[in-house]
Parts: structure tokens; sequence; C-alpha cells
């Protein structure tokens, strides 16, 4: 744990957003090869960076955080009207630079959930992707999972 501690997290701010929509991209890009459907295009990209402002603006409850200039994550209310027991984040994703470590990764999250815990969430979902062979007519299907939070 003591490793975990010498890892700089930091909170985004409304300055980070050239930061974030480089990170982003490449976040997008590395889904796509991963199996993702949803395009890594300038609309997609779009969809993401209204999250960031809105989070960095407080207008609804989420978080984006940055190790070093290279890793970044996004946790927060979706904005949807799904219903899920308690109040449950989404984590929209976290980009880990190839070079970074899983002690970068495990900080963000413990970060992450620190933040979540303390703003009343009791469950995150996320969604992953697998590359699958393609049955004939469909895509590629995402894999949504739900972690309870304990604070």
């Amino acid at each position: 744990m003591g490793e975990l501690k010498k890892i700089r997290v930091r909170n985004a701010k409304a300055s980070d957003h050239g930061l974030f929509r480089k990170l982003w991209m490449e976040l997008l890009e590395q889904q796509v090869k991963e199996g993702s459907i949803v395009g890594a295009t300038d609309a997609t990209l779009a969809f993401y960076e209204r999250l960031f402002n809105s989070y960095i603006n407080s207008d609804f409850d989420g978080i984006v955080l940055f190790v070093a200039d290279r890793d970044v994550l996004m946790w927060g209310a979706s904005g949807t009207h799904v219903s899920y027991p308690g109040k449950t984040a989404t984590a929209w994703g976290a980009y880990i630079a190839p070079e970074t470590s899983e002690a970068v990764r495990d900080a963000m999250v413990a970060e992450a959930d620190k933040w979540a815990l303390k703003n009343e969430f009791v469950g995150l979902l996320m969604q992953t992707y697998e590359k699958t062979e393609k049955p004939e007519g469909f895509e590629p299907a995402a894999t949504v999972w739900h972690r309870t939070l304990n604070g």
C-alpha cells in the first residue's frame, strides 16, 4: 500500500480539457481494438467532453482524475433514467498508458472509490469489451459489470 501513497493522483480542472480530450481519444481507440462498437470519432468524444465539463463544473456528481498527465479516469452519475438499487455511479473509463504500472491504476481506483463513498454512491457499473468471433448478423456485445462499494 505504501507504493500507492507515492503516486500523485489529482482531480481534473477546467484547464485540463485539452489533456482530457487527447487521453480520452486514446481510450476510445483502445476500446475499438478490444471490440467496442462505439466509434472513436469526434462525435463520440464530444459526448464524453460534455460529461467531463458537467463533472468539472459540478453540474452533477462525477470525478475525473489524472496521474502524471498520461492516465485518466472518469466516474460519475450517468444521467440516465435506468434505476439501480441505491445511488449507482458509472465507470465511464480509465485510460492507462502502456508504460504505466498496475499500481497507478490501483491508486486511481482507490481515490475514485473514496470519492464515490463520500458522495453516497453504493454501486459502480462498468462495461468491458472482448474480441470475439462475430456470429453472422450480430455485433460484438459488451459485458456490464456491477460492483458494490463498501465503506
